[in-house]
């Protein structure tokens, strides 16, 4: 304890002493005793002398430039602050992150849980893709795809409420959709081709809309459906092979082509 009193007593003095000898240099500069509002006032007398006028007038004029003179470091000051501050907010804020690059597949995809479709978000062009089981599935992650060059299997499924694939234009292959049992529409607004197209084995199913499809290389093929009450195929002139519906008693809309426009595409 007596060692620390000697060591802080020590540094006191030491300080003191610094201080006393930067006062005795200032002195010997600027002159002993005068303070700088001293100072001032001697300006204001040689000011005064200079201009012609009262001091008192002069003392105004010094006034007014030391504030003005003072305001403008303060504002200097205030914008160096911003400046500097801006400058760190910018250095130190989070870039954006880069979008994930989407690895596609490059092979068939099976698909029996929803991780599985999830990790397919983004993709506009798959190989093939079938999808099945008894877990509810949201078909969202597909919102983008645009083309199966392959075939595309749905079903079976206990769980899935509806086929909403809105940008999907090309199906190179089979277009199956065959039981699933709780399917409520199958809604393929922008389907414009397939290879050939089956919906069977959907109890609850209600409608099917195909409303932009023009094109079936092979068969279209509607059976067992006793809910059906509307099918929209209107802007497809026929199939490439046969048009077949059969076990849906409630059908009460069909927009699509007849039978005579569907034999005649099926001639060679």
């Amino acid at each position: 304890m007596v060692k620390d009193d000697a060591r802080l007593t020590a540094e006191i003095e030491s300080l003191l002493a610094k201080a006393e000898a930067a006062d005795a240099a200032e002195d010997a500069q600027f002159g002993a005793g005068e303070e700088p509002q001293d100072l001032l006032s001697a300006h204001t007398v040689r000011a005064a002398e200079h201009m012609g006028t009262e001091p008192f007038i002069a003392e105004t004029v010094a006034e007014t430039v030391t504030v003005a003179e003072t305001e403008t470091v303060a504002v200097t000051v205030a914008v160096a602050l911003t400046v500097a501050v801006a400058m760190t907010m910018s250095a130190c804020r989070t870039p954006d992150p880069t979008p994930p690059t989407v690895a596609c597949p490059v092979a068939a995809v099976r698909v029996h849980a929803q991780r599985e479709l999830d990790a397919l978000r983004g993709c506009a062009t798959l190989p093939a893709l079938e999808l099945r089981g008894a877990v509810p599935f949201d078909l969202s992650p597909l919102e983008r795809l645009t083309r199966i060059d392959g075939d595309l299997g749905i079903g079976g499924t206990f769980a899935l409420g509806s086929v909403t694939l809105p940008a999907l234009a090309h199906v190179g292959g089979a277009l199956r959709i065959v039981t699933n049992l709780d399917l409520g529409g199958v809604y393929l607004s922008a389907l414009a081709s397939a290879g050939s197209i089956t919906i069977t084995d959907a109890p609850p199913l209600l409608e099917i809309m195909l409303p932009a499809l023009i094109r079936v290389d092979g068969d279209l093929t509607l059976a067992r459906l006793p809910s059906l009450e509307l099918v929209d195929v209107s802007t497809l002139p026929g199939v490439g092979g046969t048009l077949s519906l059969d076990g849906a008693p409630r059908l009460a809309t069909w927009l699509g082509p007849t039978e005579a426009a569907v034999q005649a595409r099926s001639q060679p």
